[in-house]
């Protein structure tokens, strides 16, 4: 005799424990047959890490994997290293981005001795590691919650010893969370102040691309974050759209594509990585 299973409709089960038949329909699934040789659910459980086992009234079962989303946490992305040192292309002339001169190397120094907190030097030059500055500053980074926020730009001269102005971002400006997933965006509206100039806001929106192997001159490395990111601020960059490949073990960001509306487009590429 040809059994019929009636009501197998399960697209969206969203359960813990055992379901028992005794209901007449739950979680969209009837458990009722219209006919003597129609073989029904029995029970539906969850082993609460992702598969769900049907089992019919005949005593035969069957698994399935539920969906999940995953979500990625920034903290498993991010750096390590005291220093890197990234080669450019593409850079503008354009001093709202990426300073008053070309360049073609940034070097980076980072700073984690106050909890919840993360701050690096960002010195662009042209000519190299050893060559001249062209533009210089420090960005603050509250890691204390579960955004990575920026919260200060604070520009120097080009050789990094005096202070000329400092921005303030209230709230931060979202860079990337502990819960992204795939596909999904995010974003923040910041209102920046200056000790120098004018304020503005800054508003910026986020999504997670997906993961992506990426090579650069330090190396190949897999299944790291590509999460493009758009901001608009007269401030903090002007407008522009920007994609980063964040990488796993410590390494953190390993490339950044920059496109904007008045320059070409700007590639930077980590080159070396010092623990």
């Amino acid at each position: 005799m040809k059994k019929t299973i009636i009501g197998l409709a399960i697209s969206s089960i969203f359960i813990a424990g055992t379901v028992s038949a005794d209901e007449d329909y739950k979680h969209g699934v009837p458990f009722h047959s219209e006919s003597d040789d129609a073989v029904g659910i029995s029970s539906i459980a969850d082993d609460s890490n992702g598969t769900l086992t049907i089992t019919l009234t005949d005593g035969s079962s069957s698994s399935h994997q539920i969906p999940v989303s995953k979500t990625y946490n920034y903290r498993d992305y991010t750096s390590n290293a005291t220093s890197k040192v990234f080669a450019v292309s593409g850079s503008s002339v354009d001093g709202s981005i990426l300073g008053s001169l070309m360049y073609d190397t940034e070097v980076r120094h980072y700073d984690r001795t106050l909890p919840g907190q993360t701050s690096y030097s960002r010195d662009r030059k042209l000519g190299g590691e050893n060559g001249i500055g062209v533009n210089y500053s420090v960005i603050t980074l509250d890691t204390s919650g579960n955004e990575l926020l920026l919260t200060k730009l604070e520009r120097f001269n080009n050789k990094g010893t005096v202070l000329k102005e400092t921005r303030t971002m209230t709230p931060g400006v979202v860079f990337r969370t502990e819960s992204m997933e795939v596909g999904k965006g995010f974003g923040s509206h910041s209102s920046l102040s200056s000790s120098k100039a004018g304020g503005s806001s800054v508003i910026q929106s986020v999504t997670l691309l997906g993961l992506e192997d990426v090579t650069v001159p330090a190396g190949s490395y897999t299944a790291c974050l590509k999460i493009l990111r758009h901001r608009n601020s007269s401030r903090l960059g002007g407008i522009y759209d920007r994609i980063n490949w964040f990488c796993p073990n410590g390494i953190g960001l390993a490339k950044q594509v920059t496109m904007t509306s008045t320059t070409a487009t700007t590639v930077t590429e980590l080159k070396t990585i010092t623990p």
